[in-house]
């Protein structure tokens, strides 16, 4: 069985005893292992102050955390980094890390993605020129749906 294996039998076996997978999540901290880049995608998404979208601003700019989630997609052990970013990060920072798992492992995705669709607070966006916010929930719809996971992923 392989390390990724065991991170999701063991967040499984969690929920099953009625815990929560985010709880779980800070258990995948240190043992992801990351290049220097990846590091630095993780801290950029754990700390995101705005969920954002591909592009933003009057050029139409790539921001930081979309440009952060491409990298850690790339990582080897992108899932791993995802699900630890569930429990660490600011909540757009686990929207980011919802979108990320949506290529990574859709299914645990899905399962982590139904406490974000009861969730009515709401969180600072950027779409475009518009700085804005939005709830959660909404947010989610359409990240389980997979229009912000594939505008993230561009053509890269």
């Amino acid at each position: 069985m392989t390390s990724t294996s065991h991170r999701s039998l063991a967040a499984l076996l969690l929920v099953l005893a009625g815990g929560s997978i985010f709880g779980c999540a800070d258990a995948f901290i240190g043992s992801v292992h990351l290049s220097k880049e990846g590091d630095d995608a993780v801290e950029v998404l754990r700390t995101a102050r705005a969920f954002s979208d591909a592009a933003v601003g009057f050029a139409g700019i790539t921001p930081e955390t979309v440009a952060s989630f491409r990298m850690l997609l790339e990582e080897p052990n992108a899932d791993g980094a995802f699900k630890s970013l569930l429990g660490t990060s600011t909540k757009p920072g686990k929207l980011y890390a919802l979108a990320g798992l949506y290529f990574t492992d859709r299914e645990y995705m899905e399962d982590a993605a139904a406490e974000f669709l009861e969730d009515g607070s709401r969180v600072e966006t950027n779409f475009g020129c518009i700085i804005d916010s939005q709830r959660v929930s909404d947010l989610t719809v359409d990240i389980v749906n997979g229009s912000y996971p594939a505008s993230f992923r561009g053509n890269f």
